[in-house]
């Protein structure tokens, strides 16, 4: 159960990632078709506030992702750490009774 949990995570804010570029990439369409259209009500500092908004929160959803995927990585590692302790402490002792 608890190996489980963190692999829903890890999907999910993954997905979440790949979605916030994809709504980045329509943002951006949408910001060329305005400054086509030569709107006044959208300036350029808006248009610039919307982008590094966008950008933060992939930046923030990446680092969730990471993070989980680093959560992962411990879980199948430390396992087969202690196993490669253990494993070299009876080969010592094995070699000295020998």
């Amino acid at each position: 159960m608890l190996i489980a949990s963190p692999d829903k995570k890890f999907f999910a804010s993954v997905f979440r990632a790949m979605s916030y570029q994809i709504k980045r990439y329509r943002l951006k369409i949408k910001i060329r078709q305005v400054m086509q259209l030569n709107i006044d009500q959208v300036t350029q500092s808006d248009l610039d506030m919307l982008q590094q908004r966008l950008s933060a929160a992939a930046v923030v959803y990446r680092h969730i992702a990471f993070g989980r995927l680093f959560h992962l990585w411990h879980l199948l590692h430390m396992p087969l750490f202690f196993m490669l302790i253990i494993t070299g402490i009876v080969h010592v002792i094995a070699v000295h009774m020998y």
